[in-house]
This record gives C-alpha cells, sequence and structure tokens, in this order.
C-alpha cells in the first residue's frame, strides 16, 4: 500500500504504487526467474500522473513476458495481449492491443492535446526506432488534436531489408510512403526538413540539425493532408 517504487529502483518517472498481486515461481534475477504473475495495481505514479485500475497476469520467463495487461483508467483505457521478449540480444515483441482511449497530454506524454483510440497489431523486433524491423498495423483509429478529429482510421508501418537495402514503407488512408536506402529513420524528420527547406525557404525552416550518412530515394503520395500539415 502506497510503496514507493521509483525511490526503490531508482527511477525518477515512477512514483508510488499500490497493489495485490501474486507471484508463483522460482529465480529472483533476469537469468534465472521463472513465474507466473497475477496481479492487480489500484494505482502507480507515472510520470507525475496517477493510472488507476490496472490488472497484469501472465508468465515471466527470465526477459520474456508473455500474457495479458490491461489499464481502466479515467484517461487511459488499454487492453494489451501477446508477448515481449528481452532474452535475446535484440528485443522481440508480438502482441495486440485494443486502445478505447488514451488522452496523451492529460498522461503527461505529449504537450500537445492529443488523444487517440484503436486496435493495434504489432509483430516486430528492435531496440531503437533505427534497428526496427517488421510491420505494426494500426485498425478503426480516432485521433484528435485540440478537440478537433483528424482524417485517420488505419495505419500500416513496416521496415525491412532487402539485398541489404533497408526499405521503409507506410501506408494510411491520406497517404502512402516509401524510403529506401541507407538512413536513419530518427534523422529523416531532419531530412525532410532539408529538403524541403531548398525549395521552399519561406515556409520550412532548415532542421537544427545536419543529418549525417543519408543516402536514400522516396516516393510519397498525399490525399486530404491540410490537417496533418497544420
Amino acid at each position: 500500500d502506497y510503496f514507493k517504487l521509483g525511490d526503490f529502483i531508482g527511477d525518477k518517472n515512477i512514483g508510488a504504487v499500490s497493489l495485490n498481486s501474486s507471484l508463483k515461481g522460482r529465480g529472483f534475477n533476469e537469468k534465472t526467474r521463472q513465474s507466473e504473475i497475477d496481479g492487480k495495481i489500484q494505482f502507480i505514479d507515472y510520470k507525475g500522473y496517477r493510472y488507476d485500475n490496472l490488472t497484469i497476469k501472465g508468465e515471466l520467463d527470465k526477459k520474456r513476458f508473455e500474457g495479458i495487461a490491461s489499464i481502466k483508467d479515467e484517461e487511459a483505457d488499454l487492453t494489451l495481449n501477446g508477448l515481449i521478449d528481452f532474452n535475446k540480444e535484440t528485443p522481440t515483441f508480438n502482441f495486440l492491443a485494443d486502445v478505447q482511449k488514451a488522452n496523451l497530454k492529460k498522461l503527461n506524454l505529449t504537450k500537445e492535446d492529443i488523444s487517440f483510440g484503436g486496435k493495434f497489431n504489432l509483430n516486430f523486433s528492435g531496440a531503437t526506432i533505427d534497428n526496427f524491423l517488421g510491420n505494426a498495423r494500426i485498425t478503426e483509429a480516432t485521433l484528435t488534436r485540440n478537440g478537433n478529429p483528424l482524417p485517420f482510421d488505419s495505419l500500416v508501418f513496416s521496415s525491412d531489408y532487402i539485398d541489404n537495402v533497408k526499405i521503409l514503407t507506410a501506408r494510411s488512408n491520406e497517404f502512402e510512403a516509401t524510403v529506401s536506402g541507407d538512413f536513419n529513420i530518427r534523422d529523416l524528420p531532419d531530412a525532410v526538413k532539408l529538403f524541403l527547406n531548398k525549395y521552399y525557404p519561406a515556409y520550412i525552416k532548415p532542421p537544427n540539425r545536419q543529418p549525417e550518412n543519408q543516402s536514400l530515394t522516396f516516393d510519397i503520395k498525399t490525399q486530404h493532408v491540410d490537417d496533418y500539415i497544420k
């Protein structure tokens, strides 16, 4: 009851937690543990927001979790079912998620007033966005910014290597995009800004940081994207 978990593990993002859980198995470190978890978390503080009514049930094998987790909170209502595996050098993720509601600003995850809902089907590997390999699908989605709905209901995102060439594809109801070559995904926004600034300097400011070692080709088709540009 009101255990200061963040102080205990040295994580400033985490605050107090109140829970009633059972843990059955063996091993107390990530190399030997194999346990069954069945827990109900009354609340947990994360990044200054208190999440209420969390449930987790599944199996923990070293650094691999397979099971179900859910949140029934006023600002976040979601259920995840699948596995997350950190046992290998490159983590793997394969799970379904049903997000009924997520108010990202009130959860202190974004500065802008953005709310989201939708169904996720994620099957990929990677420790960072730059070694992401696999696919992510979002369907039946709703997205609002400052209370105004954006024309968004689906997104299919995939990343793969073909003949040692990285190929990134994204498809939604309002755009299709393919990027291939030698590039860092996290540097792509700055690369796009640099490219557009050369053609539309009055509208697009140059990036604060120059992207390095970007060699890529792209093909982007858009439909009604006025709301996204704003």
